[in-house]
């Protein structure tokens, strides 16, 4: 039986992926409000290829799959080196395929950098593994459309880094990790996500991301 991303059965974006994905873009939607002007103005236009979610309601549709725009999603601030962080799901069907991680590390140079982190493709491609790779582009309605800021000479097929992630949930838990570490990091923010409500989910979490970071011991 496949692991789905509660842990057994099959499912799709909803349950506790879903909910946890939700948890985090309200936090990143928080704090992304909060932010200086320039610094929002900036971001903006560097992802005018798609826009940045500005409530929680545009957040949960980007989540579900329910809506034919693609934004991106404030994250939470993170680890240093950059200034802010944002993704983007991409689910096809009811399943999550792929994040888009997009990072703005200097608005006044309007410097930025983008990975994808994918879920292995079907037999006949040399992507056959859970990987992240760099990326210069999004595809919207079938065409390319260039993130501002990510330099053109950057390579987006290769290198393509396995990820020890088995399931959505843990591909969702690997892209937060690479922005927020461990430990004192992601695993401490979803403590915090979850005070006053199901901390036997955030303990749950806690454990996923044990067991998968503890293949990289």
């Amino acid at each position: 039986m496949k692991r789905n991303q509660c842990g057994n059965g099959s499912a799709g974006i909803g349950g506790c992926l879903g909910e946890l994905m939700l948890l985090y873009s309200r936090r990143g939607l928080d704090e992304w409000n909060g932010a200086k002007s320039d610094l929002r103005r900036k971001a903006l236009e560097c992802l005018s290829a798609a826009g940045i979610v500005e409530t929680e309601d545009e957040a949960e549709e980007m989540i579900e799959g329910s809506s034919c725009r693609r934004m991106f999603i404030p994250m939470p601030e993170g680890g240093r080196g950059f200034e802010r962080s944002f993704f983007l799901p991409s689910i096809v069907g009811d399943r999550l395929k792929a994040l888009t991680l997009f990072l703005l590390v200097n608005r006044a140079r309007r410097d930025s950098i983008a990975f994808r982190f994918e879920c292995a493709e079907r037999s006949g491609t040399r992507h056959g593994y859970t990987h992240v790779q760099l990326t210069r582009d999004l595809r919207i309605a079938g065409r390319p459309d260039r993130l501002q800021g990510v330099p053109e000479w950057l390579p987006e097929s290769y290198p393509a880094f396995p990820v020890p992630a088995r399931d959505s949930l843990e591909l969702f838990l690997a892209m937060a990790t690479a922005v927020h570490g461990f430990p004192d990091g992601i695993d401490s923010l979803i403590v915090d996500l979850h005070r006053g409500g199901r901390m036997d989910r955030a303990r749950g979490y806690q454990e996923r991301l044990r067991t998968m970071l503890a293949v990289l011991a």
